[in-house]
């Protein structure tokens, strides 16, 4: 595995605002339709109730984990295709954003991740699953997703 995919997929947890950034526990590599791409995620096992912890995957051994964080990189390329975090839920209120604060929080994640000013862009919200896609004529989309609280969850370069 070539350490750069890793740091890139490193650099992208920091810059969606996580300071500490662990190892990842999955690297899988996977070709589809023409596709390459390496997945990295850290997951971390969940002890006692595992409602208590929101989304959990289920393993083969009955063993529940909470994924902290995936990446998925472009294999030929070395390029972010996607960042998910978990968000942190411990004592927060549900907030509902206005456009304008969630395309606030999502310009600058998006500049650090690809280099990409989206003042130019065209941005639609869909609120039922708190995404703000933004695209332009010629470029990729950048789609953000908001939890619940608020809090920028994942982005993805399309």
């Amino acid at each position: 595995m070539d350490r750069r995919i890793i740091g890139v997929a490193e650099q992208a947890v920091k810059n969606m605002g996580i300071d500490k950034v662990q190892p990842f526990t999955n690297i899988e590599y996977e070709k589809y339709e023409g596709k390459e791409e390496w997945k990295l995620a850290r997951k971390i096992e969940v002890k006692g109730d595992p409602r208590k912890n929101g989304a959990v995957m289920i393993d083969e051994n009955n063993r529940a984990f909470v994924v902290e964080a995936a990446a998925t990189i472009e294999a030929k390329t070395g390029k972010l295709i996607s960042i998910n975090v978990k968000p942190a839920t411990d004592n927060q209120k549900r907030k509902s954003l206005t456009k304008e604060q969630g395309v606030a929080i999502a310009k600058p994640v998006a500049k650090k991740l690809w280099g990409v000013d989206l003042s130019s862009y065209e941005v639609k919200v869909n609120k039922d699953w708190g995404d703000y896609t933004f695209s332009r004529k010629g470029n990729a989309s950048i789609v953000a997703q908001f939890d619940n609280f608020g809090s920028l969850v994942r982005m993805e370069r399309k």
